[in-house]
C-alpha cells in the first residue's frame, strides 16, 4: 500500500506484480497499473518492479512450454513511463521454453520503444528462413495455449496473484486437445517442406519439435491411455481383484454428506456414489485392513459436473480422493478435478506410513487409516465408482 506520510528522496521502491500473465486478465492488469502509477505519482519517479512470468504453483506441469514473447514484450513495454527497470522471476522446467520470451524480454528492456512485432519476425526470419511462416504460427499457437488456457487462469487473492489452473482432464481433453496437437503436428510437418534437408533451418526445427511438441505428444498419450474406462476394466480384469475395499455399499460404508446411489450412471454394476456441493463436501470409510509400511494400489473411476471452484485452495478447489495412513495422501497428487468431464480412470501406488492403524506417541492415540472422497472448496457433482484399494504383493 501508498503511505500516507513523504519518502525521503533516496528510497527507491521495488513493487510486485504479476506480471505478463495478467495481461489476459483486463481487471488485474488495471489494478497492476493503478498500484504502480500511484507508487511513481507518491515518489515523483520511477519504481521497477518484481514480476512473475513464472510456472508456478499449479501451472508448473511438466513438459507444458512457457510460450509468452508477446506477453512479455508488451507488459514491459506499456509501463515504461513508470518503470526503470523489473526484476522478473521466470523459474521453468527447460530453459529453453524461455529462450524467445528473453528475447523480446532484453531487446524491449534495452530499448523501450522497440517495436515488439518486428523483433519478433526477425526472430523467426533469421532462426527459420523459408519456413519462417509456420515456425511462428507453431509458436503462436502455444502462445495462446499459455497465457489464455493455463497460467491465464489468474486469481487474486489477499497473498497475491495465484494460478487456477485446468485439471490434468482439461489439459490434456481440451487445452491440448487431439485437435490442438494436431495444429501444432501441420505447422512443424509444413515447416519442414519448406527448408533443405540436412540445413541448419531444419535441424533447428528438428530442435524445437524435439523439446517443444514431442513431450505434450508423449504425455497426452500416456494420460489418455491411463484414464481410458474401457482400457482400465481390461487391465483389471486381468488380474485378481484383492481388494480391501470392496465394491462400494453407500447405505452402510458412506456417510457424512448427503449422497446418492445412481443405479442409471456408473461404470461397474449396479450403481455409483454421487453427492453435490456447494462449498466442501465429503464421503468417507475407514480402511482398517491397511497395514504399515506396505504397497497399495488405489484405483477408482470418477465423472463430474459444473465443478467450479469456490476458493483457492492448494492452487484451486475441486474434486478428489485421499488415504489418511498415518498422513495424508491427495490424488490426483496435482490439480484436482474441476468443470464437466465424463467417466475416466485413476490408478495410483503409495508406500504407507510406519504408523498406520499404530499407535502415535507424539499425538498419543492410535492412527486410524481412512478414505475420503472429496469435493473441496468448490461447487458441482461428483461420482464415483469401484474405489479399490489392493495390497501389492
Amino acid at each position: 500500500r501508498v503511505p500516507d506520510f513523504d519518502l525521503p528522496p533516496n528510497v527507491q521502491v521495488m513493487v510486485a506484480e504479476g506480471g505478463p500473465w495478467s495481461l489476459v486478465k483486463p481487471d488485474n492488469l488495471a489494478r497492476e497499473r493503478e498500484e504502480i502509477r500511484a507508487w511513481t505519482k507518491k515518489l515523483g519517479h520511477k519504481v521497477w518492479l518484481w514480476t512473475y512470468p513464472h510456472k508456478f504453483g499449479r501451472t508448473a506441469i511438466p513438459n507444458v512450454p512457457c510460450m509468452g514473447p508477446h506477453a512479455w514484450g508488451r507488459y514491459y513495454a506499456e509501463l515504461s513511463d513508470d518503470i526503470f527497470g523489473t526484476f522478473a522471476e521466470s523459474e521453468c522446467d527447460k530453459s529453453i521454453y524461455n529462450h524467445l520470451n528473453y528475447y523480446v524480454f532484453s531487446r524491449v528492456m534495452w530499448r523501450t520503444k522497440t517495436d515488439i512485432q518486428a523483433v519478433i519476425d526477425e526472430y523467426h526470419d533469421l532462426m527459420y528462413g523459408p519456413a519462417a511462416a509456420d515456425m511462428k504460427a507453431f509458436n503462436e499457437l502455444l502462445e495462446t495455449k499459455w497465457t489464455r488456457e493455463v497460467t491465464g487462469r489468474i486469481e487474486d487473492t489477499a497473498v497475491g496473484p495465484v494460478a487456477k489452473p485446468p485439471s490434468s482432464y482439461q489439459l490434456w481433453h481440451e487445452v491440448y486437445s487431439p485437435e490442438t496437437l494436431a495444429a501444432l503436428r501441420g505447422h512443424l510437418r509444413d515447416a519442414v517442406k519448406k527448408v533443405a534437408p540436412g540445413s541448419l533451418e531444419m535441424r533447428r526445427i528438428a530442435l524445437m519439435k524435439r523439446e517443444f511438441f514431442d513431450p505434450l505428444v508423449a504425455d497426452a498419450k500416456d494420460y489418455l491411455d491411463k484414464t481410458d474406462v474401457k482400457k482400465a476394466l481390461e487391465r483389471r480384469a486381468a488380474r485378481p481383484n484383492t481388494s480391501i475395499l470392496p465394491e462400494m455399499d453407500a447405505k452402510n460404508r458412506w456417510g457424512g454428506t448427503k449422497y446418492e446411489i445412481d443405479t442409471k450412471n456408473f461404470v461397474t454394476p449396479p450403481n455409483s456414489v454421487s453427492f453435490t456441493s456447494k462449498k466442501t463436501e465429503g464421503l468417507r470409510t475407514n480402511v482398517p485392513a491397511m497395514k504399515p509400511n506396505t504397497r497399495y494400489r488405489l484405483s477408482y473411476f470418477i465423472k463430474t459436473e459444473g465443478i467450479e471452484p469456490q476458493m483457492m485452495y492448494g492452487g484451486g478447489g475441486g474434486a478428489s480422493l485421499n488415504i489418511w495412513d498415518d498422513r495424508n495422501h491427495w490424488w490426483p497428487s496435482g490439480n484436482p478435478f474441476t468443470g464437466t468431464m465424463d467417466w475416466i480412470y485413476q490408478e495410483f501406488e503409495f508406500t504407507s506410513g510406519p504408523l498406520t492403524n499404530n499407535h502415535d506417541p507424539e499425538k498419543g492415540k492410535t492412527n486410524n487409516s481412512y478414505l475420503m472422497m472429496h469435493m473441496l472448496y468448490c461447487s458441482g457433482k461428483v461420482w464415483f465408482d469401484d474405489v479399490r484399494l489392493e495390497e501389492i504383493e
